[in-house]
């Protein structure tokens, strides 16, 4: 027949393509296209993927997002040790379109082997959609800088990316910042406030953020505080707050207490909290609180497996809210059928007791809204996809939470990336991380950034949310980059 010696058409096409990609591995996932001039088969198609192809190149990779991508990939994947040591990246950032150029503030150049790069390079790809759109790494090791000389700007903020439990160079939040102590149920806690936010974490228990306010605002603390003489639930103190778990809830590993003193590391701007390992389960929790700016925080929560096997867990970042507000969960944009787009982008995923039909929720055309007070009894529903942060609103200050979602990892309770559980006496705001088999001595890192912003309406109209709410959120994301 006419694809002799191929079995078929469907068989020419895999090994053509097969053969294709294995020369031109510098562009992983460009779109394949056969076409006939002669007859003008998938021309149009072909034209479509070229003016896709130009108006990716100009797309703007969010600083954030991509080291958090980055961080995915390197802990799903080490680098492979060599001469006994391994690539560690400290930050990336964009610095080129046309083709993308990456900066990466590395420990050694000579560490990133071809392979990795290419690893690297196919999830940046995956992640961004970037398909046919080649991705160039420019390196930035130790080496290239003179010993005992500090990093600055963009290279001071690449040391404090590492995992490791060192002090960040961030020189402009050190001098917005202030440390003090305070006490926390009668224990000793620390202080961190700007002109404009302060935050409390105790440090004889937890780790924990007990409290997070406005100065400028009036509604007080954001978060919910129990009272000192509450009851344990499942043998755990709630106590309110912010606090790290891991998923999925299990009855006897999540509820750990974590009423022992924690080890405690100032850093320039902000403190890193890690607690005792746990006994039962061999896992250490920790949290990193970093201010960025007058309203805005950096939450990196680690978990680190100091057992003897492997433990399949996701972080699970927690925020209580006071009651008396409105959440906030947007939805991802919508697309056009007539337009091509077929397929689903996510899911929600309700609890046996979600009840969709009741007040406490309710379901607009680009976003979630929950009426706290309306809420009689327990509620809870999960996404798959998101476009990363949400909101809570109280008297008219808004608690904003941004946790970029990585495409293509598994996450737990269904693929849910972002939870919401409210009982009318409080709303939690929850952030997951990627479901991953912990190895002994592997840490995993989930980040979030709060910013904290006065005088928006409540976001409870279409109109509220479209015209103030998510572009106050879209110019404080601006900021992060």
């Amino acid at each position: 027949g006419g694809f002799a010696p191929y079995k078929s058409e469907r068989d020419y096409r895999e090994k053509y393509e097969h053969a294709l990609f294995e020369r031109l591995y510098f562009t992983p996932g460009s779109p394949l296209i056969f076409v006939s001039a002669v007859s003008g088969y998938e021309v149009d198609r072909m034209l479509n993927a070229a003016v896709k192809l130009n108006r990716q190149q100009d797309i703007k990779l969010p600083t954030a997002k991509l080291n958090s991508v980055l961080g995915y990939l390197t802990e799903r994947t080490p680098p492979p040790a060599v001469g006994g040591r391994r690539f560690r990246i400290y930050y990336a950032t964009q610095t080129g379109t046309r083709p993308f150029r990456i900066k990466l503030f590395c420990n050694r150049e000579e560490k990133l082997t071809e392979q990795y790069r290419r690893y690297l390079e196919a999830g940046l790809v995956k992640e961004f959609d970037l398909a046919g759109c080649p991705v160039y790494f420019d390196l930035v090791g130790k080496e290239k800088h003179e010993p005992g000389t500090p990093y600055t700007g963009k290279a001071a903020r690449a040391e404090a990316h590492t995992p490791k439990w060192k002090a960040s160079e961030t020189p402009e939040a050190d001098s917005i910042m202030k440390h003090s102590k305070t006490e926390y149920r009668g224990g000793d806690a620390i202080k961190l406030s700007t002109r404009a936010i302060e935050l409390v974490l105790p440090t004889a228990v937890g780790p924990r953020v007990s409290s997070l306010r406005s100065l400028t605002g009036r509604a007080g603390n954001l978060f919910l505080e129990f009272p000192a003489d509450e009851q344990r639930y499942h043998g755990f103190y709630l106590r309110g707050g912010h606090r790290l778990w891991h998923a999925p809830e299990d009855i006897v590993r999540t509820y750990q207490p974590d009423d022992e003193p924690l080890e405690v590391k100032r850093l320039p701007n902000g403190v890193a909290l890690r607690q005792p390992v746990e006994r039962l389960t061999g896992l250490q929790k920790g949290i990193r609180v970093e201010v960025l700016g007058e309203r805005t925080v950096k939450v990196t929560h680690t978990l680190t497996n100091r057992g003897l096997w492997p433990v399949e867990c996701a972080a699970w970042a927690l925020t209580m809210l006071r009651p008396g507000g409105y959440g906030v969960l947007p939805l991802l944009p919508k697309g056009d059928h007539a337009r091509g787009d077929l397929l689903p982008t996510y899911a929600l995923v309700p609890w046996t007791f979600t009840d969709l039909s009741l007040p406490v929720w309710q379901l607009r055309r680009d976003f979630i809204g929950i009426e706290v007070a309306r809420a009689k009894q327990a509620q809870k529903l999960g996404i798959t996809n998101y476009p990363g942060w949400s909101a809570y609103w109280v008297k008219g200050t808004t608690l904003v939470k941004f946790s970029p979602v990585m495409a293509g990892a598994s996450y737990p309770d269904l693929g849910s990336c972002f939870e919401v559980f409210t009982n009318g006496a409080m709303i939690e705001l929850e952030t997951l991380g990627p479901l991953v088999k912990l190895a002994p001595g592997r840490t995993s890192t989930h980040v979030e950034f709060w910013g904290v912003l006065d005088g928006l309406p409540k976001p409870d109209t279409d109109a509220a949310f479209a015209k103030s709410l998510a572009p106050a959120v879209k110019a404080w994301q601006a900021k992060l980059k």
